[in-house]
């Protein structure tokens, strides 16, 4: 069975964190996006490696709360969760019309409230966590090179994700956005 990598995020339109871990050659990007019991890992065995050749992971990222509901792969796969303050992610909702501003601000509370559950009951050698402000460091994805045992490393982009003008309703998504952080930094020591 393949080995699967999951990075649990926020919605956005760009993710170029996704785009430099796909540049990674052992590591293969998938869509299957909805994990709710054990069949959607053994779907992995099927997938055509069009693009890359024995992959040593494939490479899925969720979005929503409802894509992942099969908690006992918290046990078996590699999750990588990078979490992004409101202005990278409110913007980009409300652009693409998935959301209103309320709307895209409760997804993005909500959505932080499963992040943080799920990194809670996710064994500690299975998960990396990281914020905006790992985002662009060197040492990050050197971290997540040994975290997979992967021999190459990953081609950086200079791409700077812009934050946003700011709008009232990041103030509400701000405190959402510090309070777990504060959260997760207390249970990762």
């Amino acid at each position: 069975m393949k080995k699967l990598l999951l990075i649990i995020t926020h919605y956005s339109q760009k993710n170029i964190f996704l785009d430099i871990l796909n540049s990674n050659k052992r590591i293969q990007k998938i869509d299957l996006k909805l994990y709710k019991d054990i069949n959607n890992i053994f779907m992995l065995d099927s997938i055509k490696n069009e693009y890359r050749k024995n992959p040593s992971f494939y490479m899925d990222s969720l979005f929503f709360n409802h894509q992942f509901s099969f908690s006992p792969l918290l046990d078996f796969c590699k999750f990588v969760y990078l979490i992004r303050k409101p202005r990278y992610i409110v913007p980009d909702l409300v652009e693409k019309k998935i959301y209103d501003y309320n709307s895209a601000c409760s997804y993005y509370n909500f959505r932080l409230r499963k992040i943080y559950e799920m990194i809670i009951k996710t064994p500690k050698e299975n998960q990396r966590v990281y914020f905006d402000d790992d985002f662009e460091k060197q040492d990050t994805y050197e971290d997540i090179k040994s975290y997979l045992n992967l021999k190459e490393g990953f081609k950086i982009k200079n791409a700077i994700d812009e934050p946003r003008s700011i709008n009232s309703v990041f103030e509400i998504c701000d405190k959402c956005y510090e309070k777990y952080r504060y959260k997760i930094k207390q249970g990762l020591r």
